[in-house]
């Protein structure tokens, strides 16, 4: 005998066995993504696009992706001056100065 008779249903129907070379330490991880995903539905799709996405696995053509971000260029030290400029801080008097300290001797 092969195996447990596995459930004739329309979802059975589609969810397929297979074996996968893992690590043991993975097992109840992988078998609780495999539950997951076999609910088919919208945390699923999310599940898999995200897995997708980590793994670098381009998506299916079915699923559309949100556009990428646009790049962020490096700051540049005027747009770092500018933005300390329109701190809420700007006029505040605030004494930022510390008091230096020679600090312990070693014995080495």
């Amino acid at each position: 005998m092969k195996g447990a008779p596995r459930q004739a249903s329309a979802v059975a129907a589609e969810l397929v066995h297979f074996d996968v070379v893992a690590r043991d330490a993975d097992r109840e991880l992988l078998r609780a993504l495999a539950q997951r995903l076999a609910n088919d539905d919208a945390e699923a799709a999310r599940i898999r696009l995200e897995v997708r996405r980590t793994v670098a696995l381009p998506p299916p053509a079915a699923i559309e992706l949100p556009p990428p971000s646009p790049p962020v260029a490096p700051p540049k030290s005027q747009f770092i001056l500018a933005a300390l400029r329109r701190s809420p801080l700007v006029g505040a008097n605030l004494d930022l100065s510390r008091a230096y300290a020679v600090g312990r001797g070693v014995e080495v």
